[in-house]
């Protein structure tokens, strides 16, 4: 009977102290989502994110608007590619310099494809036999061999073959 009464004192304590810290856990996690929203969930907040996301090299997030109200996903989703292609488009011409010349692939800015209900956000998307695949970042490139499609770092069919830098994935 008094371990019963003990471990029952036990659990009333616990509970009692981890009450005060849960709602601490929680104050934190709605002034994290009230600062996201402030920074975020607006165009120009979008626009700097997907500015910076590219010029660091980060794959373009397709869900950043998901923690915003309805209302604002639109805009949210519109100002982070407007600022992720502004960088983009920016960015003067790369040229490789080699002793071989090498096949030229050419990346298109960021697009949303959709097939079958499906829908794919990336770089240079392509699709073959309902299926969408995109690049994850600006540098990448996708090709198609044998129906099936390939994404990486300056990707090429060489012998039936694709060959990436990086990659295929």
């Amino acid at each position: 009977m008094t371990k019963k009464i003990l471990i029952t004192f036990s659990l009333i304590l616990l509970t009692a102290c981890a009450s005060p810290r849960k709602q601490k856990e929680a104050r934190l996690e709605e002034q994290k989502r009230n600062a996201y929203s402030q920074t975020y969930c607006n165009y120009n907040g979008a626009y700097r994110k997907g500015y910076n996301d590219a010029q660091t090299q980060k794959p373009m997030s397709v869900d950043l608007e998901q923690n915003c109200v309805p209302e604002r996903r639109t805009q949210v989703s519109t100002g982070y590619m407007d600022g992720y292609q502004a960088y983009i488009k920016s960015k003067p011409m790369e040229f490789n310099i080699g002793s071989q010349p090498q096949q030229q692939t050419q990346v298109t800015g960021f697009t949303c494809l959709e097939s079958y209900g499906k829908k794919e956000c990336g770089f240079d998307c392509k699709q073959a036999y309902g299926t969408i695949k995109c690049a994850k970042s600006a540098g990448e490139n996708c090709v198609e061999n044998a129906g099936n499609i390939y994404c990486g770092l300056n990707c090429q069919i060489q012998n039936n073959q694709v060959v990436c830098k990086q990659g295929p994935y």
